[in-house]
């Protein structure tokens, strides 16, 4: 007989993992730096195929509160571009493994802007979001984890009935005629 605790505590601590592992791959950064008037300022993104990222940032300056963006591939190709932004909300889908880069450039002013930056990147597995496939994984395995279980259970039975069964000496003087025989002799 299978003790129902055990699953609901296998389930519970399987569980907890999942929330660990789906909780940190998602990640949310918000930072805020200088760009230096005459310079650019880049922040690297480590992404993976698939990967769905939301930028946001804010420009503030003394006079004007603009400067202009644009995002590069692992391979250097310009992926998006927006010239005297303030403000800029954008997304996008990785589409290969690498180095993405977001270029702030302030060479065309002669004053220090504050970026407030704020980006989220969401992985997905098998064109679903990480969260929801986890949770199918989960759900897939304590409900099936009873019948495995059971299964578990009725082979240890079995397996420890031909351990008993081997485990007695059979009387060399007087052998059994079949091995049925030798079973019910020894139980």
């Amino acid at each position: 007989m299978v003790i129902p605790i055990k699953n609901h505590l296998g389930c519970s601590l399987l569980a907890a993992a999942i929330v660990l592992l789906v909780v940190l791959p998602v990640r949310a950064t918000a930072q805020s730096f200088t760009v230096p008037a005459g310079q650019e300022e880049t922040r690297t993104l480590s992404l993976v195929v698939d990967d769905h990222v939301q930028i946001r940032f804010t420009v503030t300056g003394q006079s004007t509160n603009i400067l202009d963006f644009y995002i590069t591939d692992p391979q250097g190709n310009v992926m998006e571009t927006s010239s005297n932004t303030g403000n800029l909300n954008y997304a996008f889908v990785s589409s290969q493994e690498g180095e993405y880069k977001l270029h702030f450039s302030n060479v065309a002013s002669s004053e220090d802007k504050l970026v407030s930056l704020d980006y989220e990147v969401q992985h997905y597995i098998f064109g679903m979001q990480q969260t929801l496939f986890l949770t199918l994984v989960v759900v897939g395995l304590c409900v099936s984890q009873p019948v495995l279980n059971t299964a578990l259970y009725t082979q240890t039975q079995a397996t420890n009935a031909r351990i008993n069964a081997t485990m007695y000496p059979i009387d060399p003087s007087n052998p059994p005629s079949n091995m049925s025989t030798a079973i019910n002799t020894i139980m």
